[in-house]
């Protein structure tokens, strides 16, 4: 939903993430991601900012 995110950890079988309990409000975020891992073809991606407006589901 607008202003959720989905968030995943580098450890599949380790981290409790969005896979265990789902999208999470982006006012409960208290860190920052700085490059993008996937999809393999942005990988590196420097980010510079977020906005709703960047949804990929459009």
């Amino acid at each position: 939903p607008k202003g959720h995110v989905w968030v995943e950890g580098d450890n599949k079988r380790a981290s409790y993430d969005s896979r265990h309990f789902g999208c999470i409000a982006r006012g409960l975020i208290t860190g920052r991601a700085l490059y993008v891992i996937w999809p393999p073809k942005r990988f590196g991606t420097k980010l510079t900012s977020f906005n709703d407006d960047d949804d990929d589901d459009d």
